[in-house]
């Protein structure tokens, strides 16, 4: 897959997805975000007791998180994914999950509105790497004890001047 590969260059070292959901006829946001639910429920609860770290990349039909259901369940934001996820374990506590939802949406100038599964971004791929308790060198332009987000990104890098340390 083209996205191991950029995530293996990135890393520096080989990466592979441990696993990946069945290929089916899931048209909708809600039949997508199921179809995860139940490939974690049938293969993501053992009786090991450790923790489990799922990490989703999901544009769900280039559909945006606007209160669309899942089994009853309103989808209104990132988290409100990564709740249903988790409450597909038999051991909520014991399950961390991170939704990388690769949608975007904009108004073109003629005021054509453009809704797309935008990929992997610098952005998600940051949140993804420190899901996974990787440091991003791209967040690593100032300080290691910065509070740079995603959203402060420059489209170009800047150059930061630090204080002489001891």
């Amino acid at each position: 897959l083209q996205i191991e590969d950029a995530i293996s260059h990135s890393l520096g070292k080989p990466f592979s997805f441990d696993d990946r959901t069945p290929p089916c006829q899931d048209t909708q946001a809600n039949q997508r975000l199921s179809l995860i639910g139940s490939y974690i429920a049938e293969h993501c609860n053992s009786s090991q007791g450790g923790m489990v770290r799922v990490l989703v990349l999901e544009d769900f039909h280039a559909t945006p998180l606007n209160g669309w259901t899942c089994d009853g369940m309103s989808m209104s934001s990132t988290e409100a994914v990564e709740q249903y996820l988790r409450g597909r374990f038999n051991n909520p506590s014991r399950a961390s999950v991170r939704l990388l939802h690769t949608y975007d949406e904009w108004k073109a100038k003629d005021g054509l509105h453009v809704q797309i599964g935008a990929g992997l971004t610098m952005c998600h791929f940051c949140r993804g790497l420190r899901f996974l308790g990787q440091k991003c060198e791209h967040c690593t332009w100032k300080r290691s004890d910065s509070t740079l987000q995603c959203s402060e990104f420059p489209n170009e890098p800047v150059a930061v001047e630090f204080p002489n340390e001891p």
